[in-house]
């Protein structure tokens, strides 16, 4: 079985960047080009203009203009797949009635990656790339396994980063149905409170750096946009971003190799985000839950997901009674049945580790 795996690196050599900035700015030039000949096109033809026919008169407009030839030409070509999928996107979307916006111009500072497949560059030795005819060296965290597909040279406001999409073959393990089990409940206290008494703190990293992005923030409203004070700005958001997702991979890690079974409670984000925006946003939950999904499946653990209307919280994990009084603001509460005292979170976790665990065991049974 074959499967796609994106490598992630960054580059150096920042005299050189100055070459991949100047092809940034021609593609963005490429690209806004085509926006108006597919809009020219449907002016007068009331149709799509496709994407061949396009490709075939950017050939020609090549030798109008010379610079465009600085520019990788399968780079060219993935323009207008690009462009190509965005408007059978919209128009799908518009048959469904979903409001999207038709494709749009993109300001050159916006326009911040571009994509080639077999030619345009080339891996050296030494941990060195080279990318329309400049040598960049980036460090090479792992090694790449597979037959590369593409390469996509990305500008952030924190450099430059090549992405190598790769294929290759693997095979799955045996998904693994005994053994260390447990239920996680979603929380504000903690970022997950287990069934087992190990419960997870996160950081808060966006709350760590509010004091450096409101200075930032200042700055930026008194320059009135000046581009590096809004790089400076960007360098910090993206910083948060990098750190919370480095620590959702290695949590993910850390709890698929200590559990055979995670059972979780399926979340109602646009719900929690009325109750505390800002905290539920620094955890990330939704993006935890597609990375921990991800790293179970190639070990061969499984992710079990409790139905968001079952009352994990308002049941006894003793007796099984019901607490329909039960408010968000009760931390603590008292069993009227049997008289035991729960703790909201754990309690929640313990009655979704029972619920995950007897409908995954009914799966197999019915399998």
């Amino acid at each position: 079985m074959t499967q796609l795996k994106t490598y992630k690196y960054k580059l150096y050599n920042r005299d050189a960047t100055k070459h991949l900035d100047r092809i940034l700015d021609l593609s963005s030039w490429i690209y806004n080009h085509c926006i108006a000949l597919h809009r020219r096109y449907y002016r007068l033809y009331k149709k799509q203009l496709n994407k061949y026919q396009l490709q075939k008169h950017l050939t020609k407009l090549k030798k109008l203009h010379v610079e465009w030839n600085e520019v990788p030409s399968q780079a060219i070509q993935d323009i207008t797949d690009r462009i190509d999928r965005a408007y059978r996107l919209f128009y799908s979307n518009l048959k469904l009635k979903k409001k999207t916006s038709i494709p749009h111009f993109q300001k050159r500072q916006n326009y911040c990656s571009f994509t080639t497949k077999q030619c345009g560059y080339k891996l050296l030795e030494g941990s060195k790339i080279r990318i329309a005819g400049r040598v960049f060296p980036y460090w090479k965290s792992r090694e790449i396994k597979g037959e590369i597909k593409t390469l996509t040279v990305k500008r952030t406001s924190r450099g430059y980063y090549i992405y190598l999409v790769c294929e290759e073959e693997i095979s799955y393990p045996e998904r693994v149905t005994s053994g260390n089990s447990v239920g996680f409940d979603f929380g504000m206290k903690n970022f997950l409170t287990a069934s087992d008494g190990n419960n997870i703190n996160f950081p808060l990293f966006l709350k760590q750096n509010l004091n450096r992005l409101a200075s930032m923030s200042r700055k930026f409203s008194k320059s009135k946009g000046k581009i590096g004070s809004r790089t400076s700005l960007c360098k910090i958001h993206e910083k948060i971003s990098n750190q919370r997702n480095d620590m959702h991979w290695k949590l993910a890690h850390a709890l698929t190799d200590m559990y055979d079974v995670l059972c979780f409670e399926t979340l109602e984000v646009s719900t929690m985000l009325k109750s505390c925006m800002k905290k539920i946003m620094d955890f990330g939950f939704a993006a935890f839950i597609q990375i921990i999904q991800y790293v179970a499946k190639q070990k061969g653990k499984a992710i079990v997901f409790v139905d968001k209307w079952f009352p994990s919280s308002k049941l006894c994990s003793e007796c099984g009674w019901k607490n329909d009084s039960l408010t968000l603001s009760d931390r603590e509460w008292v069993c009227h049945q049997c008289g035991c005292v729960h703790d909201r979170d754990h309690n929640a976790s313990i009655n979704i580790l029972r619920e995950g665990t007897s409908s995954l065991s009914a799966c197999t049974s019915g399998a």
